[in-house]
């Protein structure tokens, strides 16, 4: 028997982000066709460097997190066919100059997101050098084409999966978990992310705040808590209050987060006080999960986090900027109603099985300044909460069959590693080529 082409994979191995899901349901699909040998570099790996995938994985420490001083050695030791990075952005560079200089013969595989409006020059050269860059979305795909018309015919989009016979609605034991969670009687707004600048989760927090405690509409558009003396936004004296807004007290809001970010500046406190500072009281008007770290062992099983959105009656997510958005699928799988920001992939993923809210100005971000994205306005996300509250004080909450059908339909696993799959095959046979700005050089 010939022997098997060996694959080198580069990302997250944890099963929590959305790029260690990647490798949780694709890793073990290349592994039982047996066509292909599997060495990984595991960035975000806690386990042993073998383990219950069945391949060697090269652990990254707090010394070389992302793997870039142990590459070059794993590369001349492991021989790859194929190398397949599933990365940010900002890594990818890193990889290709070593590979461009040492070992240009070698087929890149380049699987990643776009989740700004504004495309990073910087980055772009590295997805020159690759023989097939797949982005996570359409969006993704338009975005970098309008901007780098080079990469039209290149470039392509696969869709990230959602393991639906996990993630699925439990009418029967929603009521057991509500109760186990002292929320029966309550309106549960959740925010299951992780708690990084990008995910806003503090806008969020303010708008579930303002329906709690009570709020004022002023003139200018602004939002705010009633029991302040003037807006706090323009500074609008009460007198150009169109609206009051009594208080809700029957609502929670779950924050299934990680408690720390080093995007946020690594504090323990950082997701309490973000509560805190909204007036929210923990475990009284604020649920978090404590102890969960959603990059690292102690992130939940999916079974858990399934339960976790059972709890909820709606999911609000008011991120900056998604390159897919991994929770916003898995919530809609499992019947939960989801509000979501109108931005970058949303459209395209979620819209008609999903609220969108308005977006009312850009900004950029300190640690990614050069990236343009849109800010969700708090009123939109208040009038959404609103209607989803009103609905509940009448109805309650339906889990939905249809959102969970759309997900089966249109996110399934087995369908998406296909689509890897002949990506896989074709970069293994074809020669390989770097595109510059104006032409193909074979190399």
């Amino acid at each position: 028997m010939a022997s098997r082409k060996k694959i080198l994979w580069i990302g997250d191995v944890n099963k929590s982000t959305g790029l260690g899901q990647a490798f949780d349901n694709i890793a073990p699909r290349i592994l039982r066709e047996n066509k292909y040998e599997l060495v990984v570099i595991g960035i975000n790996y806690r386990g042993d460097t073998r383990d219950s995938y069945g391949c060697k994985i090269y652990q990254c420490d707090s010394q070389d997190v992302y793997g870039f001083q142990m590459f070059p050695g794993v590369v001349m030791n492991e021989r790859p066919d194929l190398i397949f990075i599933v990365h940010d952005e900002f890594a990818h560079k890193i990889y290709t100059d070593w590979l461009r200089q040492n070992a240009p013969q070698i087929p890149v595989i380049i699987f990643f997101p776009q989740d700004s409006c504004s495309v990073p020059v910087q980055y772009m050269d590295a997805l020159r050098y690759a023989t097939i860059p797949i982005v996570f979305s359409k969006y993704g795909y338009d975005t970098i084409c309008h901007r780098f018309p080079e990469f039209k015919g290149k470039l392509r989009y696969i869709h990230f999966g959602v393991n639906t016979d996990i993630f699925r609605p439990l009418p029967k034991e929603r009521e057991e978990i509500r109760k186990l969670n002292n929320v029966s009687d309550k309106f549960v707004v959740g925010m299951v992310n992780r708690f990084n600048p990008r995910k806003m989760l503090p806008l969020g927090i303010r708008a579930f705040s303002l329906m709690f405690h009570g709020y004022d509409k002023c003139k200018c558009g602004n939002y705010y808590l009633s029991s302040l003396d003037q807006c706090d936004l323009n500074f609008c004296p009460k007198s150009d209050v169109i609206e009051t807004v009594k208080p809700k007290k029957n609502m929670v809001l779950y924050l299934h987060c990680n408690l720390e970010d080093s995007l946020m500046g690594g504090n323990t406190n950082t997701l309490y006080m973000s509560a805190e500072s909204a007036g929210l009281k923990e475990s009284d008007q604020a649920i978090m999960t404590p102890g969960v770290d959603t990059l690292g062992p102690m992130a939940p099983d999916k079974v858990a986090l399934n339960r976790v959105y059972q709890m909820l009656d709606v999911h609000l997510v008011v991120d900056a900027g998604e390159g897919l958005g991994i929770t916003q699928l898995e919530s809609l799988a499992a019947g939960i109603p989801l509000i979501k920001s109108n931005n970058t992939t949303a459209p395209e993923l979620v819209s008609g099985y999903a609220t969108m809210v308005d977006n009312c100005s850009f900004f950029s971000m300190g640690n990614d300044a050069s990236c343009v994205r849109p800010v969700v306005s708090i009123p939109s996300v208040v009038k959404a909460l609103e209607k989803f509250y009103a609905n509940w004080v009448v109805n309650g909450t339906v889990l939905s069959d249809e959102s969970h059908k759309y997900i089966v339909n249109n996110f399934n696993w087995n369908k998406k590693y296909q689509e890897f799959s002949q990506a896989i095959s074709e970069a293994l046979a074809t020669k390989k080529t770097v595109i510059t700005e104006k032409k193909v050089v074979d190399v």
